[in-house]
């Protein structure tokens, strides 16, 4: 994979064989630099219709756990309210795009993390994932964009008890739910990356393209 762009919180490949992006997040936490950074770099892969995919994930074992709490205590309400407003824009960028954005959730992620990673068409995680949605345990709303989406995923009924308990969801009832499309264990993961990046690269661009703007509509 060719290395290209020079982030200080995100790594970016991209790979020739199935026109696939790869965006790998350096931080444990969402922070201003990462977002500025996701901004510009998924601003500019929506000019670019040669790529078709775009393949989310992280450096760590845990997707991201959002916001860090330290950080949110200490950030003003209009603060917060400008990181909410960054956070929405690119949720919402992440939906418009041509490619076909997929997240890696690895071993979980948590409050806003999730949010980002349910503006992705795609998402998978390894047999320990773990999706908290902690939003008010840590003292902010969840409305960046991503629980409207949660609803068109996996229901009412079922996003408001996993938003409104807190708890930790399993993976099981990740999976069951449609949250996860795969779970992908170690030993396989390369393999079955692959194999789905390798289908992507097979659809004719227009058609997905189109089918994946028809699909946003819904939600």
């Amino acid at each position: 994979m060719n290395s290209i762009f020079n982030y200080q919180t995100l790594k970016v490949n991209l790979s020739k064989p199935t026109k696939t992006l790869f965006i790998e997040l350096q931080s444990e936490y969402l922070n201003w630099e990462t977002l500025f950074e996701l901004e510009s770099l998924l601003a500019w892969s929506s000019n670019r219709v040669e790529i078709k995919s775009i393949l989310l994930t992280s450096a760590h074992h845990f997707f991201s756990k959002g916001h860090h709490p330290k950080v949110l205590q200490k950030m003003s309400t209009e603060k917060l309210q400008q990181f909410t407003q960054k956070l929405q824009k690119i949720n919402y960028a992440l939906h418009c795009l041509p490619q076909t954005v997929i997240c890696d959730l690895k071993d979980g992620a948590q409050n806003i993390a999730l949010e980002l990673a349910m503006s992705c068409d795609i998402r998978f995680g390894s047999d320990s994932c773990i999706a908290e949605f902690n939003h008010t345990k840590i003292g902010v709303i969840p409305c960046s964009g991503g629980i409207s989406t949660l609803t068109s995923i996996i229901g009412a009924a079922h996003a408001k008890s996993w938003i409104m308990s807190g708890e930790k969801i399993s993976t099981d009832k990740l999976l069951s739910a449609g949250f996860l499309f795969k779970i992908l264990a170690t030993d396989q993961k390369q393999v079955k990356i692959n194999q789905l990046l390798g289908s992507i690269f097979q659809q004719m661009d227009v058609q997905r393209i189109q089918t994946k703007l028809g699909l946003t509509e819904t939600y």
